[in-house]
């Protein structure tokens, strides 16, 4: 392959990867609106739904229907926080130092505390002082995301486990379960809006995800783990004090 071959490839690869940044950016400013509509009508639902449970409270005929309006609203609601998350932009001029140790201890202990069946089993590897520039709040959740995500794949009892290492200028977060795997098929669809592998999922988790690390000029990729099992997703961002 002569060197001009080469540069037109690399040439018509940093388009397209533009072309889909610029079209999930658009999305996001198009979900992120919709999520805005609906939220305020399905809070008036869950609102009257509340007040007819307690004025019909006690009727046994009913509990079943009202269990139901429970579950499908607070799934809906939970729909229109992930598309208002993914659609809300990140300021970059609002970014700070960020110290990475912290960040990944204050997701893992959100996690434990939202899933009691996850207690004791995150394995976290991080030096301290390795920092770099970006919004706290939103490293938070991202990790957040992934842990989540890899509790849903994991086998009850097996720990994940999640490291922080320096390569080349780089901060390099890995997050490695020991569940099934990602399909061959989502491989390459995996951090697209929607595309899911777990049941119940939105689908909106790791594109949350990957437009946090691109906003923060970083890299994420996920791969199967050979010849183990389950899957690791490698989140890659620059120091803000390379050596």
């Amino acid at each position: 392959m002569t060197a001009r071959v080469q540069a037109e490839r690399d040439l018509q690869k940093v388009q397209e990867e533009l072309a889909q940044s610029r079209y999930l950016q658009s999305l996001g400013y198009l979900v992120g609106g919709i999520a805005h509509e609906v939220r305020n009508p399905l809070f008036a639902l869950q609102t009257v739904a509340a007040g007819l449970k307690r004025r019909l409270e006690g009727r046994e005929d009913l509990e079943e229907f009202f269990r139901h309006l429970d579950e499908q609203s607070s799934r809906l609601a939970a729909l229109m926080n992930d598309l208002l998350q993914y659609g809300k932009p990140i300021q970059r001029e609002a970014m700070t130092e960020v110290d990475l140790e912290e960040v990944l201890r204050a997701a893992v202990s959100s996690v434990l505390l939202a899933q009691r069946e996850a207690e004791g089993r995150v394995v976290l590897t991080a030096p301290h002082g390795v920092r770099v520039r970006g919004s706290r709040n939103h490293l938070e959740r991202l990790f957040q995301n992934l842990l989540t995500n890899a509790f849903a794949f994991s086998p009850a009892g097996e720990p994940v486990e999640v490291s922080l290492t320096v390569e080349e200028g780089q901060a390099v977060v890995t997050v490695r379960d020991r569940g099934s795997g990602i399909p061959p098929a989502l491989l390459d669809r995996l951090f697209e809006p929607f595309v899911t592998g777990r049941k119940g999922g939105t689908g909106l988790g790791l594109a949350i995800v990957h437009r946090t690390v691109e906003v923060h000029g970083g890299t994420v990729e996920a791969r199967n783990n050979t010849p183990d099992a389950g899957a690791t997703f490698t989140v890659r961002l620059p120091l803000l004090f390379p050596p």
